[in-house]
């Protein structure tokens, strides 16, 4: 079984991005949270394994969503 692929939707300065775990760039930006987790939960499902990282100002991890083959 292949390690699934993470996901993170993370608070920046002006709304919220989402990105790959351990890349700095972001895969696309959004204006609210409810956007963001729509928009990495979206393309988790397309990866499968995948599992998305809702992300607390502080980097630590709010909530966790995990999708399965």
């Amino acid at each position: 079984m292949s390690e699934p692929m993470i996901i993170e939707a993370v608070p920046i300065f002006d709304g919220w991005a989402v990105k790959f775990q351990g890349t700095k760039s972001a895969y696309s930006t959004h204006d609210n949270k409810a956007a963001a987790v729509k928009a990495a939960s979206e393309l988790a499902q397309s990866m499968l394994p995948s599992a998305v990282k809702i992300l607390k100002e502080d980097g630590t991890v709010e909530t966790e969503l995990d999708f399965a083959e």
